[in-house]
């Protein structure tokens, strides 16, 4: 995990920023909890081909607490009795309408972690040590929960920090390099080759799977400051209220 530089809170189209809940999402795909409710969602998928839009809609949220990364997916589906649920523990989910999710949890740029989900809750993961590694498979304590609905499905992901090397909560400003893509098999031939049509991306045309790539998930918010509208009386340091600065240091944290 990295940590940011002061700065505004404006989001690239390759950010994204986890909010911050001190009530966990019940984990059963309905997405209704009142985290979701406030959670601004993340569209800007495309096809990582084409960088045009994507063959089915998609977007998605995020939040976090002290323990776990939490994430919502919804992904429109017109024919939910042609999705494609075939794949078993560790094999053939990525062939399935699915969920993956790239998570760089350290600071070497070729190590990344894959977590593929599908519309029966199984689970297809790996931990990337290298550019050209094909991935070693890795059992990961991640938990979700999918549901399939009249004109789409959807999956609640629960993944605990301790997985991603997050030592303790983590700090606002922090973040993850991210990436999360989704497989679309039902509209298409079981052994069609390429990827046309086939996934979409976020961030927008950027590559799908491998080491490249990534964007910025923050915890929190991008910028480190809490009191971002300088609201109050600064000291006589010329901190305003929830500044503290950090002798020898050009940062702050909140």
């Amino acid at each position: 995990m990295a940590v940011t530089a002061l700065g505004a809170d404006r989001l690239a189209p390759d950010e994204m920023v986890a909010r911050q809940t001190n009530r966990a999402p019940a984990l059963d795909g309905e997405l209704t909890d009142e985290i979701w409710q406030a959670v601004p969602r993340i569209d800007g998928f495309a096809d990582p081909g084409t960088g045009g839009a994507p063959f089915r809609a998609t977007w998605m949220k995020a939040a976090y607490d002290a323990a776990n990364l939490y994430l919502a997916v919804w992904c429109s589906e017109p024919v939910p009795a042609r999705i494609r649920a075939r794949g078993q523990k560790d094999r053939d989910v990525w062939k399935d309408d699915s969920v993956e999710v790239f998570i760089r949890h350290t600071s070497e740029p070729s190590e990344h972690l894959q977590l593929i989900t599908n519309t029966k809750d199984v689970h297809e993961d790996y931990q990337h040590l290298s550019a050209d590694s094909p991935g070693r498979e890795w059992d990961s304590a991640w938990e979700t929960r999918a549901k399939i609905g009249a004109n789409s499905w959807t999956t609640e992901i629960r993944i605990p920090l301790a997985e991603l090397g997050v030592g303790g909560a983590p700090v606002r400003g922090d973040f993850l390099a991210f990436k999360l893509g989704r497989e679309m098999w039902s509209h298409l031939p079981p052994d069609m080759p390429g990827t046309a049509g086939r996934v979409c991306m976020w961030p927008k045309g950027r590559t799908y799977s491998g080491s490249s790539g990534f964007g910025r998930l923050y915890f929190g918010a991008k910028n480190l400051l809490v009191n971002t509208e300088f609201t109050g009386v600064p000291n006589k340091q010329g901190f305003y209220p929830s500044w503290h600065g950090k002798p020898g240091t050009h940062g702050f944290t909140p």
